[in-house]
């Protein structure tokens, strides 16, 4: 009988190999380390599954592990470039920054297109969303060609993404230095210097975006922002009116301009381009349609349409059901037209989310006075007092405006997403 000459699965290390790989990309490494161990009993000098099982210690995070594997691999395989990135990049996770150079440098020689792989590895974990991971990928790049612009900018990037603004503004500063016409990173710097406040400094690289790229949206929502911050509100419905002229199917920009007609007190406007807004965004977009909704909703406030106004916060509160300031406005709202039970009901729900609030307290404290409840009134605006009086001290967080003393004419121009 004609008999294979090849193994049985369950001798053969390439089959344990193959599993191991596969169970990697799953996400199962634990499963995946038994299977790359097993190989290796089989095949102790395969530098390759030595390599694999050193990734899969990574990806848990025991780095020591990983160092030893790819310590073996190296010495079964000297010129195994990939086995000496992997352990670079393990030593820069412990914090061992002089050897992560060495290995860096040593990868480089034996194969000089180990900055590109960095890169492309990095660019693969911002879509994971990975940025730390992705960070430390870029910096072995800039280890290895410190004059290229492209992992210095995308350095920044990732920095960006992951809050770390003053690095984000230094990486894209010398991605500007070594490519002075890229216009990305001006738009990235620019981005970052919004994020803390340096608005004036935004304000001039979102102008040099433009510059070097006239068909740029971002820009112009971007820039847009920036005017909105220094309250130059003309200025940032004119950036928004060129994002949608660029991008007429720009929901953003409709939105934003929608704002800052709130903001200019003219509601009319404020309502036409928000309701554009929400036609025009997917319904996927959930916290987007939660602010457009509730930013309408107060235009309609304050045009005296109070129907349609609760109508907008309802529809607001069924994106996002536990956000206590869409319950809050529309139990303000309920109180100005004496609906005074649906006050009630709306601002004891904000006092169950938010026990501390004491502008449930007394909201529905005036609520309780509207239907002659004088002794709950008085209840809850004594208990506002005590919570008052104690974030004052110090005791909560989540508070600090001032006691309000009678109903307020106006409101915020848009409810902050959450």
């Amino acid at each position: 009988m004609f008999r294979s000459s090849a193994k049985p699965h369950s001798q053969d290390p390439k089959e344990f190999n193959r599993r191991g790989l596969a169970c990697f990309k799953a996400g199962d490494y634990a499963r995946d380390i038994i299977c790359f161990s097993l190989a290796i009993n089989l095949s102790p000098s395969n530098a390759k599954f030595l390599k694999n099982r050193g990734r899969a210690y990574y990806a848990q995070m025991d780095y020591n592990k990983a160092i030893e594997d790819y310590d073996r691999a190296i010495l079964l395989k000297p010129g195994y470039a990939q086995a000496y990135l992997n352990r670079g990049v393990a030593h820069a996770k412990k914090g061992c920054h002089e050897l992560c150079q060495i290995d860096y440098h040593k990868a480089h020689e034996l194969s000089p297109a180990i900055a590109e792989n960095l890169i492309k590895k990095g660019k693969i974990l911002i879509k994971e969303k990975s940025y730390t991971d992705a960070i430390e990928h870029f910096m072995g790049a800039i280890l290895l060609n410190p004059d290229d612009f492209l992992p210095h900018f995308l350095h920044g990037f990732a920095c960006l993404f992951s809050h770390n603004y003053e690095e984000a503004i230094a990486n894209n500063s010398r991605a500007i230095e070594l490519a002075p016409l890229f216009s990305k990173a001006f738009l990235n710097r620019g981005m970052a210097y919004l994020r803390i406040d340096r608005f004036q400094d935004a304000t001039n690289d979102f102008k040099r975006t433009i510059e070097l790229d006239p068909s740029n949206v971002e820009a112009f929502l971007s820039m847009g922002e920036a005017c909105d911050s220094m309250n130059l509100l003309d200025e940032s419905i004119e950036n928004y009116k060129n994002a949608i002229e660029l991008d007429p199917m720009n929901f953003l920009a409709y939105l934003y301009k929608g704002e800052a007609y709130n903001r200019l007190l003219k509601y009319e406007k404020a309502i036409a381009d928000i309701t554009r807004a929400i036609e025009i965004a997917p319904s996927y977009e959930m916290e987007f349609l939660y602010r457009a909704y509730g930013s309408r909703a107060l235009a309609y406030r304050n045009v005296k349409e109070p129907e349609m106004a609760i109508e907008d916060i309802t529809t607001a509160i069924g994106l996002i059901s536990d956000n206590v300031v869409a319950i809050s406005c529309r139990g303000l709202i309920y109180l100005e037209e004496h609906s005074y039970q649906l006050s009630i009901n709306d601002y004891t729900s904000v006092i169950a989310l938010e026990p501390n609030s004491y502008e449930a307290y007394f909201h529905r404290g005036l609520a309780y006075n509207g239907l002659s409840n004088h002794e709950k009134a008085a209840e809850d605006f004594r208990f506002a007092e005590e919570l008052k009086a104690r974030n004052s001290a110090g005791f909560f967080s989540n508070g600090g405006a001032a006691m309000p003393q009678v109903l307020p004419t106006e409101v915020d121009a848009s409810i902050p997403a959450p």
